[in-house]
């Protein structure tokens, strides 16, 4: 919450999780993924080829979004 108050409601953040294949993200700094405490929006994760993830605002609340590494954010 403390971020989320910071951060503009129009932009996407990069938040340093990745999907190497096979929907097994993995945190940059090597931290274990724990799967039980994710943030994810509705209906996300939704593509096999979006492989990193953003923090973003969707339906009046943050959360995450996986999207192509390669997109500007």
């Amino acid at each position: 919450d403390f971020i989320t108050q910071i951060l503009n409601p129009k932009a996407a953040y990069f938040i340093g999780l990745s999907d190497p294949g096979h929907r097994q993200w993995r945190w940059v700094d090597q931290t274990p993924y724990n799967e039980s405490v994710t943030f994810w929006h509705p209906r996300e994760p939704s593509s096999d080829h979006e492989q990193c993830v953003t923090v973003n605002y969707r339906y009046y609340i943050w959360g995450w979004n996986d999207i192509r590494c390669s997109a500007n954010q």
